[in-house]
């Protein structure tokens, strides 16, 4: 299934489980308290619950955006509330690099990564490189910015597999689970258009 696994990689499994450890850690921000679960807590339906998410140093989203769930978004197309990222991996190093975000420029994590061996020899393993003990050279830094993809490549992993199933889901899929109220929703639902922007698998525009 290619959004499950878009470049059919045999270690998905390993970046994915790569990925989630980057997700809750809050040593991947500038200020080491924020982790992308801070914004996309999972017991609150992958939000944080706020009108206006703060970020870094407490600063509120300059375009007072709200933080959207993180569940089931590898059946979406755009990203965002403005839909301005194509896919997850632009998505997860927008939210990592963000001033308003994690703030966690590349700098900063050459500096964090040579404190954190695991995580280094887990690049190196899944990915062939990690990042270099210092800048210093244009080839230094091109390895930094890959090192740093390769971060957003194994959280966007994670992201694919937080997927939610409902009752409909499994109505879908053939099963006479739906009271007869709810099929008189479902059939109210195409009457009115609704389909015409909630389509698709997650039912969204």
């Amino acid at each position: 299934e290619n959004w499950r696994n878009p470049y059919k990689d045999v270690q998905y499994e390993a970046k994915r489980d790569l990925g989630q450890k980057f997700f809750f850690d809050p040593r991947l921000s500038k200020t080491r308290n924020l982790s992308c679960h801070s914004c996309h807590q999972l017991s609150l339906a992958g939000t944080d619950a706020l009108t206006i998410s703060i970020g870094f140093l407490g600063i509120r989203n300059p375009h007072k955006f709200n933080s959207p769930t993180v569940l089931n978004t590898a059946l979406h197309k755009l990203f965002f509330w403005d839909g301005r990222s194509e896919d997850l991996e632009n998505q997860a190093m927008i939210s990592l690099m963000g001033l308003h975000e994690m703030a966690f420029d590349v700098p900063l994590a050459v500096k964090s990564f040579k404190q954190l061996p695991y995580y280094q020899a887990e690049l190196k393993r899944l990915f062939g490189e990690n990042f270099p003990d210092r800048l210093g050279s244009q080839k230094n830094i091109q390895r930094a910015f890959r090192s740093l993809h390769n971060i957003t490549k194994a959280v966007a992993h994670y992201q694919r597999d937080l997927l939610t199933r409902s009752r409909f889901d499994a109505f879908m899929e053939g099963e006479d689970i739906l009271t007869k109220r709810e099929i008189s929703g479902a059939k109210k639902f195409i009457s009115l258009n609704c389909i015409k922007c909630h389509s698709g698998p997650a039912l969204g525009g």
